[in-house]
């Protein structure tokens, strides 16, 4: 019976690890797409040259910073949706939202660097991941609510 108890906690931490590390790769490549938007800004409101290399390495360490806390806070708050049974539905809102940034991080980019349209057709399955995955999340929600849906590990 033990060894019931014990199998289910170690599936339920691999997921908690995986569904930790999907998010913090997801983050990683948003970091870097925030600080060429940073760039992208700073340079179409056309600052002096010189201080372009001190605002770029200055945008890498707080985005790198603020990457490590997310990780963290992520981690806390999968950990917290096991014991309610709301990992599914915090994996989807944290997903869901991270892919709506990268849509207008490259939004952003496109508008200001001059309608360089590039690759539409990630742009639109950006924007429609992270609008399905929120949608989803609020489905479950509203579900809950209702004591329709169970997801406890």
């Amino acid at each position: 019976m033990n060894d019931k108890f014990l199998g289910k906690g170690w599936i339920s931490y691999l997921l908690v690890m995986l569904l930790g590390i999907i998010t913090s790769g997801i983050g990683l490549v948003l970091w870097f797409f925030l600080k060429d938007t940073l760039m992208i800004i700073l340079l179409y409101y056309s600052i002096d040259k010189w201080k372009v290399p001190a605002a770029d390495q200055f945008s890498f360490l707080i985005l790198g910073i603020l990457w490590m806390v997310f990780v963290f806070i992520v981690f806390h708050f999968y950990n917290k949706g096991k014991q309610n049974g709301q990992l599914l539905q915090l994996f989807l809102i944290i997903t869901g939202c991270q892919s709506l940034l990268l849509f207008i991080c490259e939004s952003i980019m496109i508008i200001l660097d001059k309608g360089k349209l590039s690759n539409i057709y990630l742009l639109i399955s950006e924007f429609l991941i992270g609008s399905i995955f929120i949608s989803c999340s609020l489905f479950i929600k509203t579900k809950r609510k209702n004591h329709k849906v169970s997801a406890k590990f």
